[in-house]
């Protein structure tokens, strides 16, 4: 579904979540690490925002969920059965009931990995994720990078636990490749093919596992 159709649909859904109010600066600053602020700030208009993913290929958006939503959302993480007919992903067995308490009692306890799994279609199974497909100005900066046209392909919750190895970087899609001097001496702009949004739901920190 085109994402400007998806908004239209989701208007009346976007509701529940209008007692989350954002944070102000002043109060994003506080609360965030040192390390944190190194980030560029975000720009005033959409169209600065689509600037930042052409140019340095990524954007961050601070605050763009409550503490009290984040800790909602976990929770919904944990209330979902994982399901056989979504490709849940639960690569190895291995005991962890107490990291995922949402498994035991069901067929699947026991098959949890020590590393990682992962929900998806988590849009079709609660509210709460649905509404973070129209999270503005994620989606604006979307739409302006790619058209009102782009649509979605997945929603995925990941939970990352204890003895998960660590992952190289890696494209997820490259459907073409261009020699590095054209594309520095600017002859030709690569078009942004596909965007990927993450809404992280703990602080990541050194000791948590950073991200590359």
């Amino acid at each position: 579904m085109p994402a400007a159709a998806a908004r239209r649909r989701l208007q009346h859904v976007l509701s529940c979540t209008a007692g989350h109010a954002a944070a102000t600066a002043a109060e994003v600053q506080e609360e965030v690490p040192d390390y944190a602020l190194s980030f560029k700030p975000l720009p005033d208009t959409t169209e600065e925002m689509a600037d930042l993913i052409r140019t340095d290929g990524f954007i961050r958006f601070p605050s763009q969920i409550t503490p009290e939503h984040c800790d909602q959302l976990v929770a919904n993480v944990f209330s979902l059965q994982p399901e056989t007919r979504w490709n849940d992903g639960f690569p190895q067995k291995g005991p962890d009931t107490e990291y995922v308490p949402h498994l035991v009692g069901t067929l699947h306890e026991g098959t949890h990995a020590k590393g990682d799994y992962h929900l998806k279609n988590m849009w079709n199974r609660h509210v709460d994720f649905l509404n973070l497909v129209d999270q503005a100005p994620v989606i604006d900066t979307v739409e302006a990078v790619m058209g009102a046209e782009s649509h979605i392909i997945g929603l995925t919750g990941w939970v990352t636990c204890p003895g998960r190895p660590d992952q190289t970087l890696h494209n997820d899609y490259l459907p073409l490749e261009i020699p590095e001097d054209i594309l520095v001496e600017g002859r030709v702009t690569m078009p942004v093919m596909i965007m990927t949004a993450h809404y992280y739901l703990n602080d990541v920190d050194e000791e948590l596992g950073p991200t590359k």
